[in-house]
């Protein structure tokens, strides 16, 4: 029974954490939580330095995701396996495109955790 739950508080995390709403405009962009949609955050353009694009695989294959970078560390990423949308996002995005950052699965994830993208 605990398994189960734990299981379900698993999943209801991640939901809450990578599944959000995005709403671009011209100056700010807002990231709402669709469980709890009181829970939002809004970042203005001039909160990233700039974006690169990064291939990110799962088990489903490469997904192209937007990583939002301010002092060389990722702030906000969108990707292409969560937002449907993508591509329109990604036409929408304020900020400074450096094109593709290729880097490797590991490195990825350390950077998710907060590890400097240029090292």
């Amino acid at each position: 029974m605990l398994f189960v739950l734990g299981l379900q508080g698993v999943f209801l995390l991640l939901l809450m954490t990578q599944c959000k709403y995005l709403i671009v405009y011209t100056d700010k962009l807002r990231f709402i939580n669709p469980l709890l949609p009181f829970i939002r955050k809004t970042r203005d353009w001039s909160d990233y330095d700039y974006f690169q694009t990064v291939q990110e695989y799962s088990r489903g294959g490469y997904h192209e995701a937007i990583w939002l970078i301010k002092n060389n560390k990722l702030k906000d990423r969108i990707s292409s396996f969560y937002y449907t949308n993508f591509t329109e996002l990604k036409a929408e995005i304020k900020t400074k495109n450096l094109g593709e950052l290729e880097i490797n699965q590991f490195k990825q994830l350390l950077c998710l955790f907060g590890l400097s993208i240029k090292n």
